[in-house]
C-alpha cells in the first residue's frame, strides 16, 4: 500500500506540473499538439491518482490510525489555505496575468494533493 501511495503522489505531481507548461503555449492560431499532451497528462495523472487514493481509503478504513504526522498535515493545511487566499487575490486583481495563475494553481493543487498523500501514510 505504501507503493501505491507513492505512485499516486507521483501521478499527482505529474498532473500539477502540467499546469506549469500553460504559459509557454502559443495559442494564437490553433492548439499545438503539446497542449493536447499536457491536457491528457493533467487529467490522466489527476484521475489515476484519485482512483488510487480512493482505493487506498477503502482498504485503510479498517486499519488503526497512527497519529504521528499531525504537524506535517497541519503545515500542509496552512499552506493550502494560504495558496487558496493567494489564488482568490490573483483571480480578483491579476486574472489576465498568464504566469501568476498557472503557478498559483500548481502550488494550490500540489499542496492539496500532498495533504491527502500524507494523510494516507498514517495508515501504514
Amino acid at each position: 500500500m505504501k507503493v501505491l501511495n507513492i505512485i499516486s503522489a507521483i501521478l499527482f505531481l505529474i498532473s500539477s506540473c502540467c499546469l506549469l507548461g500553460i504559459p509557454f503555449l502559443n495559442l494564437d492560431d490553433e492548439f499545438p499538439k503539446i497542449a493536447y499532451w499536457l491536457a491528457g497528462a493533467f487529467w490522466g495523472g489527476l484521475f489515476s491518482g484519485l482512483v488510487i487514493q480512493i482505493f487506498l481509503s477503502v482498504k485503510c478504513r479498517k486499519k488503526t490510525v497512527l497519529r504521528k504526522k499531525d504537524k506535517i498535515k497541519s503545515i500542509l493545511g496552512i499552506l493550502f489555505l494560504s495558496f487558496l487566499v493567494t489564488f482568490i487575490v490573483i483571480m480578483i486583481f491579476f486574472n489576465k496575468n498568464e504566469f501568476l495563475l498557472p503557478i498559483n494553481l500548481f502550488t494550490l493543487a500540489t499542496s492539496a494533493e500532498l495533504y491527502f498523500v500524507v494523510k494516507r501514510t498514517e495508515h501504514f
